[in-house]
């Protein structure tokens, strides 16, 4: 016989924030074993065993509760219910009122046990076993005040089983009374130490309070104990999180390589990988992780592995910026968004001229994102440089024509440049554009766009700057009157 009802608690685990990642770690404390067959039959027959703490038991009451249980027993249910429920007058024991509430309790009826229950506890106040199921009615409505209460009146008269303490862990956890949490669930470890949800939900409460030593510890413990692969790598996930956050993060590094190898690797653990890799100047290796955390979810945030295209590119290294952006467009070939396209040109047009694909590729997308886009004022530039560039080029191997064509090209782009972007913009271009000038004795040319330079914000060695080509100026029109 199951005198109770079965009910699945949840519980979300903390989110944690280390040395710039933020990690939103999200778990569930295991509670399966509320589903284990014969569990309540287990708890049933260890609140019988505490005597002092049950109600006396009229003996005209035993042939009620006999009967009761026949009925029960032929699943004669409703014909127990409401033989119970006529049994029961006002003089009636704590004992039948429990009984009452267990049969409510078993069909979900939680409202009707919690009022039989309360009668029972009323009338035997010291009726340990109905506080803790008063606690389990008021934890399955999201009452966590009124369960803690009933709990800890159970604790208080001498309930020191695991369930109650880890189930009050629990309670205190979502309550964010984190060192009342931590100090149920080590009790709820010492009453039964091979439970892996006490150890669980003691994990949340040191990363709640940043007790990175002692939780790396703890999940070392954790992952000796798991039994299932998935609990493994979500452990090794954790404790990476903790390494991190000890600035141990080729520690961290480890853990996500065993998670990788067990198959259990998801996108964030691999752009994780990526990021330390990369951090310690392993661009084969962050290279490769950052390729499979694309690769293992096309649905995941392109943001993510675009940003990552554009730090590896910023950090100059090209060919491991191409790769990544190749995986990129191959991965999301299908559902890649306009914004992340442009974003993906703008770094290959970088790639083409840092790498010398020769000018017509790095024109081709030069050119490509101002069809995109014409106001983007960072490929205008970049395109009047490149064309400078080509200009010394040309020059340096006695091609004029070349030379002079790619010259007049940079000068459009720059005119078009000083046109967009706010005044620190403009004025870096005036002071680019008025350089390339002088590179190519355009002195006078020059003199008006440093002057303008300085009218968007004041600079002393924009001002001296400005003196000496305006003498290179003046000498100039001197030696050619």
């Amino acid at each position: 016989m199951n005198p109770f009802g079965y009910s699945l608690f949840r519980l979300t685990l903390c989110g944690l924030t280390a040395l710039g990642f933020c990690i939103q770690v999200s778990g569930k404390v295991d509670m399966r074993f509320w589903r284990k067959p014969g569990y309540f039959d287990e708890y049933y027959r260890d609140l019988m065993a505490q005597g002092a703490k049950l109600p006396t038991v009229k003996s005209e009451e035993q042939e009620i509760l006999k009967t009761y249980h026949d009925f029960i027993a032929k699943k004669q249910d409703a014909r127990a219910l409401a033989y119970l429920q006529s049994s029961i007058g006002r003089d009636a024991s704590a004992a039948l009122d429990f009984t009452l509430g267990l049969h409510f309790y078993r069909v979900d009826n939680l409202d009707q046990a919690l009022r039989y229950f309360n009668r029972a506890v009323l009338k035997w106040p010291t009726f340990q076993a109905a506080h803790k199921l008063i606690g389990y009615c008021h934890l399955q409505k999201d009452a966590w005040d009124k369960a803690a209460g009933a709990f800890n009146k159970a604790t208080q008269l001498g309930s020191d089983d695991a369930r109650t303490f880890g189930l009050l862990g629990m309670i205190y956890l979502n309550q964010e009374k984190i060192l009342e949490s931590e100090s149920a669930y080590k009790k709820a470890i010492v009453a039964d130490p091979d439970t892996l949800d006490w150890y669980k939900g003691l994990a949340s409460t040191l990363l709640k309070q940043e007790k990175h030593l002692e939780s790396i510890s703890l999940f070392e413990e954790m992952i000796a104990r798991a039994e299932e692969t998935k609990d493994q790598s979500d452990f090794l996930i954790l404790q990476a999180n903790s390494f991190i956050a000890l600035d141990q993060p080729l520690d961290a590094a480890a853990n996500y390589e065993i998670v990788r190898r067990m198959g259990q690797a998801t996108y964030e653990t691999m752009s994780r990988l990526g990021d330390i890799y990369l951090n310690e100047n392993q661009l084969e290796l962050a290279t490769e992780a950052h390729v499979d955390a694309i690769e293992l979810d096309p649905a995941q945030d392109q943001d993510r592995p675009v940003r990552t295209a554009e730090i590896v590119i910023a950090r100059g290294f090209w060919t491991n910026g191409e790769t990544i952006i190749k995986t990129i467009r191959r991965v999301f070939s299908d559902t890649l968004s306009d914004e992340h396209h442009l974003s993906l040109l703008r770094l290959e047009a970088r790639v083409a001229i840092a790498l010398e694909r020769g000018s017509a590729i790095a024109i081709k997308l030069l050119e490509e994102i101002l069809d995109i886009d014409p106001e983007d004022k960072d490929t205008v530039l970049l395109l009047a440089r490149y064309h400078h560039s080509q200009s010394r080029k040309s020059r340096a191997a006695d091609n004029e024509e070349e030379a002079l064509d790619s010259f007049e090209e940079a000068r459009t782009y720059f005119e078009m440049a000083t046109e967009l972007g706010d005044d620190e913009f403009k004025r870096q271009v005036l002071i680019d554009y008025s350089q390339i000038l002088v590179d190519d004795r355009l002195y006078c040319d020059a003199v008006s766009l440093l002057k303008d330079a300085l009218d968007l914000e004041y600079t002393i060695p924009v001002e001296n700057y400005l003196e000496r080509v305006e003498r290179a100026c003046r000498n100039q029109r001197l030696r050619t009157r």
